[in-house]
């Protein structure tokens, strides 16, 4: 009698295994999306990257050209110490005198001078594809962006931008920096990968690089005054409608205000806000404030039209309404 027997499978080599690079590859992109990082860490990550090519190129020059430093000037710095002292001192001396001569420091001429002119062609660039005319303002927020520094700070406050934040290239041009928002106020930023960032009130919030403001939006109750309206009611008698004001403000999604929250909000209403308005026939969309202003407007004037003369008058009456 035959017997089958079931031969185990041959086990599957673990993932990664076949390729010794892969790990180099993570880390190396890593590295790369870590200097290519336009948040506050990016700076920072940078400046050791170009000061670590120059440490590289400096010692490099050095052993190429190994320059024997000036006895007359070995002597005198070594001149009346200890023979002991001498002997530990000279290596030391020789190396600091070698690193710092002029044979050794015209290697780094050639690399400052292409990061010189890297850094002006992109300002030149800058100052153009965003109209600023004013290349020094170009500059220093290319030099801010590859290294850090001074960030500029907008302020947010009253529902707009300070006149004295609107001069900054963190408000013509966008991130790094940062953003100080008042009570009230919400603002809405939007990232070059089309992402976008709700912000209510806060002392500080950093901008990533080129992420732009795209509308701030007042949170605090909105009065608007309309003028006089003529409109006629459903029997055809023709009424002015006026005083009429318009009290109203983004939905807090039924959110009780508090004193930890004053100003409640729905972020759906507000990217509605900023997103939904209309363009009128100039190609220019109104502020939102007014759009929902004229909607009352239209609304009041709809009312009155539904309703008899005698209705709106008793109405008048039974509310006290002068």
């Amino acid at each position: 009698m035959r017997t089958w027997r079931r031969l185990p499978l041959p086990s599957r080599p673990a993932a990664g295994r076949g390729d010794p690079w892969r790990a180099a590859r993570a880390r190396w992109q890593q590295f790369l999306e870590g200097i290519l990082a336009r948040d506050e860490n990016g700076p920072r990550l940078r400046t050791q990257a170009v000061a670590a090519a120059f440490i590289l190129i400096w010692g490099a020059a050095a052993l190429v050209e190994r320059p024997v430093p000036d006895p007359a000037l070995m002597e005198s710095l070594l001149q009346g110490q200890p023979a002991l002292v001498v002997f530990l001192l000279r290596p030391g001396l020789t190396a600091v005198l070698a690193v710092v001569s002029l044979e050794t420091l015209r290697h780094l001429v050639l690399p400052a001078i292409i990061l010189f002119l890297g850094l002006r062609a992109g300002a030149h660039y800058l100052d153009d594809l965003f109209e600023l005319k004013d290349f020094s303002a170009a500059q220093q927020y290319l030099t801010l962006s590859l290294f850090g520094g001074a960030y500029p700070v907008m302020e947010i406050r009253a529902g707009e931008v300070t006149s004295a934040s609107r001069q900054t290239t963190l408000y013509r041009i966008g991130g790094p920096g940062y953003v100080k928002i008042h009570l009230g106020n919400a603002a809405l930023f939007e990232r070059v990968t089309g992402a976008s960032d709700i912000v209510a009130a806060t002392p500080r919030y950093f901008l990533h690089g080129f992420e732009r403001l795209r509308e701030v939006v007042d949170l605090r109750d909105q009065i608007r005054h309309r003028a006089e309206m003529s409109v006629y009611t459903k029997d055809g008698l023709q009424v002015q409608a006026v005083d009429v004001q318009v009290v109203f403000r983004v939905w807090g999604d039924q959110q009780p205000r508090s004193q930890q929250n004053p100003y409640p909000f729905n972020p759906v209403a507000l990217r509605r806000v900023v997103y939904g308005r209309a363009v009128g026939a100039g190609g220019q969309a109104a502020p939102w404030t007014e759009a929902v202003a004229d909607l009352a407007s239209a609304e009041v004037a709809r009312y009155i039209g539904s309703r008899l003369l005698k209705d709106l008058i008793a109405q008048k009456r039974k509310i006290g309404v002068a």
